[in-house]
């Protein structure tokens, strides 16, 4: 009952983001471009999340040097490392969860896009036999020919990778970095090519996204150090 409300609710979703296709396709006059321009719009839309998770990041990113210490500190009592990280969290009013937070709020309106992307006739998107530089929207990118592959391969890989670089500082996340590339690449020679290319689209998006937010939000304050059992002398 309830994974069927969530099919309704993103069906639901599809439904909009196919109105918004065609009337942005109704002024561009092609749904490659189209495709890129809504995966835009949502961007933009989504960027106050995406402030918020950014926010999250260079905090933790701060963070790292004691998360590192209280590791090896106490990396034979991990009831107590649990403790001290949650209080660590605390000094710092840090909410372990409002980094996923933004992401879930996310999760719903990109489902939404790739349903709609996967079946659009099914939305009333006539994208059949269309295409963008040449290549059929409609039709798996496998399909489409050797050199239309590697391309699209290739530009998928690099977009994840430096994407993923981004996200990685943590030494127990570095080899997603080498493997979600790989892995992405590989989801995108079975898609169809209106598929790929927001999803190429949305990836480049996000890593100009970063390098801007990077640019424009000042680094976190290093935090407050624990009371030292010396504070008291110095009054």
């Amino acid at each position: 009952m309830e994974s069927e409300r969530s099919v309704n609710q993103i069906g639901a979703i599809a439904k909009v983001m196919a109105v918004i296709l065609e009337f942005i396709n109704g002024l561009v006059q092609n749904y490659g471009i189209s495709i890129i321009l809504v995966t835009l719009l949502l961007k933009v839309v989504l960027l106050p999340t995406g402030i918020k998770q950014h926010r999250y990041m260079k905090k933790n990113r701060v963070l790292q040097p004691k998360i590192k210490a209280l590791q090896e500190k106490y990396k034979g009592n991990p009831e107590e490392l649990q403790k001290q990280q949650m209080e660590l969290m605390k000094r710092e009013n840090m909410n372990p969860f409002s980094g996923c937070l933004p992401l879930l709020l996310q999760m719903p309106i990109f489902f939404g896009w790739f349903t709609l992307l996967r079946n659009p006739e099914t939305y009333g998107v006539a994208m059949a036999g269309t295409k963008f530089l040449g290549l059929e929207l409609s039709t798996i990118v496998s399909q489409q020919g050797t050199l239309a592959l590697v391309v699209i391969v290739v530009i998928t890989a690099l977009s994840t990778y430096w994407q993923q670089a981004q996200v990685s500082a943590d030494a127990s996340q570095k080899g997603m970095l080498y493997i979600m590339p790989l892995f992405m690449a590989w989801i995108t020679a079975t898609l169809p090519f209106g598929l790929a290319v927001y999803w190429m689209s949305n990836t480049i998006f996000g890593v100009a996204q970063h390098y801007g937010l990077e640019l424009f939000l000042k680094d976190p304050p290093r935090g407050n150090e624990p009371a030292n059992e010396n504070s008291g002398k110095n009054k």
